[in-house]
């Protein structure tokens, strides 16, 4: 059997359905189906269907499919049948009808016609109920006949654009034709509207759960609710959500499970057409819908273009925190070189003749305010102005990082400032000892101070990285 407009990838193009007595069930892939059959839970005889096929077949005929480029095909073995392909662009594709052709068989021999004809003869007015009969419903025919088109009122916040769309996407396709959903939503996405070429009336109860990274939100969130209504006229208006995750509808891409119960036919006309025999009472679906007023293809055109938003920002967001980390580790670093200047500028005084320690002291701490002073006073207080300009921006860590700079400021600073006083109150001239007890005191007290300058340089490696 050979089928159009499949290509040899189709085995793993997931668009085939499963066709169920209340409904259908997909889509999937013929090889998923497949490896459901080789386990065990599901019968080859199963009956399957996808878009350009008219009539639904057999699982196991379905796994033999072959390829043609023909436009039409035939069916092995059954000269002149042909499948008729249809093309549906963006809309989900209505679901074949299963057709049972009756036979009738008849002979001019049968016991039954000798009966008949050896009976009594067949009152006038048995006569006329039966021509009466037959002639209302071959009216009811012709009328029908004339009448194959989809036609609904349109719905209250439904603008004619939409009515008018809604119209040409549906067509008329037999008066049994099953349950199958199309969803539309108004500009403010306010409610849904379920649409089906049935001609049914249900109780309708469907669960919507956004796809991740489907919603048209520049942040990553989850939106999931229920919504129930009644069908009826082709249409279930689901306009009250329960939601489970989520405060309001987000546009985008959601899986929605529907269920419809209690089904009968809507109206008289169907009912006389189905020759009184009721619908399903249940519809089960799981399918992908896109929950969005521009229809599908403007959603996935308005998708991309947030998707390559999202990427930009990220990208950004990353240059951004490489600029913050790098910008602390410089922070840092310019602090561990002030701590080398500010320890080698005292050792250099005590290097002179001590003779000249009292008349060179009030140069060098000059010479220090200048150089080394103003520049940790401004530096802290910068910090702390940007701090402020920024209430709230940063996390545990960055505030955490923007403290620990500061103290480090301030604690060279205070370390400076012992030592200065200690190098003003020295009355007499100091010996040698005591300037070498002078310069092993600075070297270990800048020492510590460079040491825990580098493990706060380690550490924003770390972090970093994480």
């Amino acid at each position: 059997m050979t089928l159009p407009n499949l290509n040899r990838t189709d085995k793993d193009s997931i668009k085939w359905f499963i066709l169920l007595p209340s409904g259908h069930e997909g889509p999937y892939s013929l090889n998923h189906l497949s490896r459901l059959r080789d386990k065990k839970k599901l019968s080859p005889m199963v009956r399957v269907w996808c878009e350009g096929l008219a009539k639904a077949l057999s699982l196991e005929d379905a796994l033999k499919l072959e390829v043609l480029p023909s436009l039409t095909t035939t069916a092995q073995g059954v000269p002149g049948q042909e499948y008729e392909v249809s093309s549906f662009g963006d809309l989900p594709p209505p679901v074949p009808l299963e057709v049972t052709e009756n036979v009738s068989y008849e002979s001019s021999k049968s016991p039954l016609r000798e009966t008949v004809r050896n009976s009594a003869p067949i009152s006038r007015l048995a006569v006329a109920v039966v021509a009466l009969v037959g002639g209302v419903v071959v009216g009811m025919l012709l009328y029908s006949k004339s009448r194959e088109e989809f036609a609904f009122r349109r719905w209250p916040r439904m603008t004619p654009e939409l009515h008018q769309r809604i119209l040409r996407e549906h067509r008329f396709d037999g008066w049994t034709k099953p349950i199958f959903f199309k969803e539309y939503l108004p500009r403010d996405h306010s409610q849904i509207w379920l649409v089906t070429s049935g001609f049914q009336a249900c109780d309708v109860q469907a669960v919507f759960t956004s796809v991740p990274d489907r919603l048209l939100a520049l942040s990553d969130e989850k939106v999931s609710f229920v919504a129930r209504g009644q069908l009826a006229g082709h249409v279930a208006e689901l306009a009250e959500f329960d939601f489970r995750d989520g405060t309001k509808l987000v546009p985008g891409l959601y899986e929605m499970e529907v269920k419809a119960t209690q089904c009968k036919w809507d109206g008289v006309l169907p009912k006389i057409m189905s020759f009184f025999q009721g619908p399903p009472s249940e519809y089960l679906a799981r399918t992908k819908v896109v929950l969005y007023s521009g229809g599908s293809l403007a959603f996935h055109e308005t998708l991309a273009k947030l998707l390559k938003k999202k990427e930009e920002r990220i990208i950004q967001e990353k240059g951004q925190a490489a600029l913050y980390w790098q910008d602390l580790q410089q922070k840092f670093e310019t602090l561990e070189a002030i701590t080398l200047q500010v320890e080698q500028h005292f050792l250099d005084f005590l290097d002179a003749p001590p003779g000249t320690h009292k008349a060179r002291t009030k140069a060098m701490v000059d010479d220090y305010t200048r150089k080394y002073g103003a520049f940790l006073t401004s530096f802290v207080l910068e910090l702390e102005r940007g701090q402020r300009s920024r209430p709230g921006t940063g996390a545990a860590m960055e505030a955490n990082y923007e403290l620990l700079i500061r103290m480090t400021a301030k604690k060279i600073g205070l370390e400076s400032m012992k030592f200065i006083e200690e190098f003003l109150g020295t009355k007499s001239v100091p010996s040698l000892k005591q300037q070498a007890q002078f310069r092993s005191r600075i070297r270990s007290s800048y020492g510590l101070l460079k040491k825990e300058i580098n493990q706060k340089l380690v550490q924003v490696s770390l972090d970093q990285v994480k």
